[in-house]
């Protein structure tokens, strides 16, 4: 089953899905996958020593809240899941922190330009989606194939990330998850041209397309 989004944004009363988080690097490489999962692990457990107390996790496939949570158990995390959709990942290279200021900073303001990040076509309920970590991702830059891969690549699954972030803050209804992205084919992502077309499908969900069009200088 499947619910479009501006169902889902009458039913939530807002204009539109809450914050979004997402993980770094939450999918294997199957060249390297034994050392990423230690090193994975090994910032996760370093992080959670340094906190003590309470306790950032790029994504094509998203799971939306639907319920209010605070410090939730992975046995109870998959209780607050709504349902899940497609988010094409879009993230201006020239504009990470890297590049500006030479600095190993956050992709923030890299992946916050007007029109990044669409989303859709719609929530497909968790009700009756089945296993969700193990659905078939793949995606296409102007017809030609760049990821195909499988859910089942994630480092940290579901439960993990939704018990783990419920530590730093209140998960509210609308709120997005991004469950990281599949590495792609080639080893990584292509730079994107005026005139492209990027699809993304995702098994028991549907089918994102986004066109690239560049921006018209200011006047």
């Amino acid at each position: 089953a499947a619910q479009p989004f501006s169902g889902f944004r009458r039913r939530l009363g807002s204009e539109g899905p809450g914050g979004s988080v997402e993980p770094v690097h939450n999918h294997l490489d199957r060249n390297c996958a034994g050392r990423q999962i230690q090193c994975a692990r090994q910032r996760l457990s370093g992080l959670q020593r340094a906190l003590a107390i309470d306790a950032a996790f790029k994504t094509r496939r998203r799971n939306a809240i639907g319920t209010r949570g605070k410090h939730v158990t992975p046995e109870q995390a998959m209780d607050l899941v709504m349902g899940y959709t497609i988010v094409n990942d879009v993230t201006a290279f020239s504009h990470r922190l890297q590049e500006l200021l030479g600095s190993q900073g956050p992709y923030g303001l890299a992946k916050s330009f007007d029109s990044f990040a669409p989303m859709g076509p719609v929530i497909a309920l968790a009700e009756g989606f089945g296993d969700p970590h193990n659905v078939r991702i793949r995606q296409w830059t102007s017809e030609e194939l760049q990821t195909d891969e499988r859910s089942a690549s994630m480092i940290y699954r579901l439960p993990t990330l939704i018990s783990y972030l419920s530590g730093f803050f209140m998960l509210e209804p609308g709120d997005i998850i991004m469950c990281g992205s599949p590495f792609p084919l080639g080893g990584k992502p292509c730079f994107l041209k005026d005139g492209d077309t990027v699809r993304i499908e995702i098994e028991g969900i549907g089918t994102l397309e986004s066109p690239v069009i560049a921006e018209a200088p200011s006047a």
